[in-house]
């Protein structure tokens, strides 16, 4: 997995459950003092796949397949805001 696919994890994961949370806080449990991001163990079975993408020119920054996971609590989080939010209309 690269970087970015792990980024965009990060960033997928901890957007809209974590924002009243500080920065250090949201990302504390996989993102170490150094900046050295880890993830779970199982992170695939626990963690829903929410998207992939291909850098298919290998001459491309950030060549190669990109694959998005969610943490459990943001997904039902988003799900609950946006129906929620479909319900009101």
């Amino acid at each position: 997995m690269t970087i970015l696919s792990v980024l965009l994890i990060v960033l997928a994961a901890s957007s809209g459950v974590h924002a009243m949370e500080p920065e250090s806080a949201a990302f504390s449990n996989i993102v170490d003092h150094t900046g050295t991001i880890s993830l779970p163990q199982n992170y695939r079975n626990q963690w829903s796949h929410i998207g992939s993408w291909l850098v298919a020119d290998p001459k491309a920054p950030g060549y190669g397949f990109h694959d998005v996971y969610m943490q459990p609590d943001a997904c039902s989080e988003y799900y609950r805001k946006s129906t929620s939010s479909r319900m009101a209309q």
